[in-house]
């Protein structure tokens, strides 16, 4: 009678143990994926900013390259007119 007391006592410890050994693997593993997920996620967004950036500075660049233009052309008609 003990000795069934103490089998099924041990049992119970290492069927406890086994769950919560499972339960650390599976948080483990749902923890990588979020982790993987999450780093993709970041990783797809920074190439989005720098996308937008990109073409934000080429946008700048290409009306800063106009407005020089128009001051070039203004000048040139200004310095005609002196003539």
């Amino acid at each position: 009678m003990v000795m069934g007391f103490f089998d099924k006592l041990k049992r119970a410890i290492l069927g406890g143990k086994e769950k919560a050994e499972r339960a650390v693997d599976d948080t483990a593993d749902k923890t990588k994926r979020a982790v993987d997920d999450t780093a993709d996620k970041t990783k797809r967004a920074a190439d989005d900013v720098g996308e937008k950036t990109k073409r934000a500075a080429d946008d700048v660049g290409e009306k800063t390259k106009r407005a020089a233009d128009k001051a070039d052309n203004a000048v040139d008609d200004a310095s005609d007119e002196l003539k």
